[in-house]
């Protein structure tokens, strides 16, 4: 896929969370994971990586608390997560 591609998904996904389409802004979000999976699997051997999504998603910023927690789901729905943090999630 190329980067292009991402940038508009990123933006719909953005737009789509904004005019509080959260769905449609979830399944964008989650395309674009898909095809950048093998690269965040890395971050995800990373505790501070890690510490910091579950931080972000508790943050008083919509936006970074929501696409924390989409992260998270993803990975959590994707069985990429250590199962010490799935017991931490909500």
């Amino acid at each position: 896929m190329n980067t292009k591609l991402l940038e508009v998904m990123a933006t719909e996904s953005i737009t789509c969370f904004k005019r509080g389409d959260i769905e449609n802004a979830t399944e964008l979000y989650f395309l674009i994971l898909d095809n950048i999976q093998d690269q965040l699997k890395s971050s995800l051997e990373d505790p501070y990586f890690l510490a910091k999504l579950i931080r972000d998603s508790n943050s008083s910023d919509k936006l970074r608390s929501t696409q924390a927690m989409m992260l998270l789901s993803y990975f959590n729905k994707r069985n990429l997560l250590p199962t010490d943090i799935k017991d931490l999630l909500p």
